[in-house]
């Protein structure tokens, strides 16, 4: 180590450190992913952490005034998180200080904390974006509704490696990126307004720059999608950087990076419904989201069978199990054509009505095992898919 000295407010260490400890790579082969790299230069503590596939870097102001030693080094990430948390609440300052044999002392008020550390030499560096680079600039409330619209659709199979991340791809000639996931059983995609340099103006999958044919889009880890969605709050500007190799977004002090998925994601719009509606049913979402829940408790089959009917004035929502018992719904319904009924996996249409944003949602059926359209109410920015199922 090279003589760290310094101090810093608590609370800005703590709020930089507890993202830092929830992307250091915990139980890696590797001991130093475990670990959060502290580099003090130019008035700031530079805090980054990674697991190889995500990273994250932020730079934390200095306490006014401090004396300063410059220096690198290495210490546990969650055991350092854990440890400043601990600290009193009514110190504000904490000290930050080299200790004999590789040591990094911790110091607030009365508590003196002295952790192992290492050499900050052998830490890796952060992940490179690579090349055919696109950058824009999003709002967090954008990025936040269009996260929370389609992380939850994304596969968990690791297996599928082409359906295990969210799809970015720019709309809109380039005012828009969409974000797009599927399980295979649901499908959502969720446009999101961005200003930059993102648009590519063709709509065939591929792209060509340069002589070099790329895709269109490109595939992002629900890790660090989901590691996003929580750094993100209220009246942020979020700057993205996005190349063929990785992903990085930047608000402030704080970068997150990520590794791109190395797979195809499908056409999702041969997913997408192209006959004409058979029916159109429109329920308060609070309503439905309800019933349903209620009609799940009984939906006690492995796939948390339910039956839908919809029709004018109502819609009815049943279930039974043939030894606990059963369960019926009754809820208002306005419909267009004809009355229809169909059986639901009732966490897959529940998880898609926990991510709609509007108070009535709109049901557009073609046949009864037909892909169901599932829309907020006045709403062109977003949709749905659920899969039926049949019941007989």
């Amino acid at each position: 180590m090279n003589g760290l000295n310094i101090t810093i407010q608590r609370d800005d260490l703590i709020a930089a450190l507890r993202p830092a400890a929830s992307v250091a790579g915990k139980g890696s082969a590797v001991p130093i992913l475990a670990h959060v790299r502290l580099e003090a230069a130019d008035g700031r503590l530079a805090i980054s952490a990674t697991d190889g596939d995500l990273s994250i870097a932020e730079a934390v102001p200095l306490t006014e005034g401090s004396a300063v030693g410059w220096g690198v080094t290495t210490v546990d990430a969650a055991r350092l998180s854990a440890v400043v948390s601990s600290l009193p609440s009514g110190e504000p300052d904490v000290r930050l200080t080299e200790a004999a044999g590789q040591r990094l002392r911790v110091r607030a008020g009365r508590s003196d904390f002295s952790l192992s550390a290492t050499d900050g030499a052998d830490f890796p560096p952060g992940l490179d974006v690579g090349d055919d680079v696109r950058a824009f600039s999003v709002m967090s409330a954008d990025l936040g509704r269009a996260i929370g619209e389609t992380l939850f659709s994304v596969c968990d199979d690791v297996n599928r490696l082409g359906l295990s991340g969210l799809y970015l791809e720019p709309v809109e000639g380039g005012t828009a990126l969409r974000f797009v996931s599927t399980d295979g059983s649901r499908l959502s995609w969720s446009d999101c307004p961005i200003s930059g340099a993102m648009g590519v103006g063709v709509d065939d999958g591929l792209i060509s720059i340069g002589g070099r044919v790329l895709k269109r889009g490109r595939l992002v880890s629900r890790a660090f999608v989901a590691q996003l969605r929580r750094l993100i709050s209220d009246g942020q500007d979020w700057r993205v950087t996005i190349g063929d190799r990785a992903i990085s977004a930047r608000s402030g002090g704080m970068a997150l990076t990520g590794r791109l998925i190395d797979g195809d994601f499908p056409d999702y719009r041969m997913v997408l419904p192209t006959q004409p509606c058979a029916a159109e049913a429109t329920v308060e979402s609070a309503a439905l989201v309800g019933a349903l829940k209620r009609a799940a408790l009984m939906a006690t089959d492995r796939n948390s069978s339910i039956r839908c009917t919809f029709g004018e004035g109502e819609a009815v929502i049943e279930a039974q199990d043939v030894k606990a018992g059963n369960v019926r719904e009754v809820l208002p319904c306005s419909l267009m054509g004809a009355p229809i009924s169909t059986g639901f996996n009732a966490t897959y249409l529940l998880d898609v009505l926990g991510a709609v944003k509007g108070r009535e949602v709109t049901i557009a059926f073609r046949k009864p095992l037909d892909p169901v359209e599932v829309r907020a109410s006045g709403r062109a920015d977003c949709m749905f898919i659920v899969m039926p199922m049949r019941l007989d």
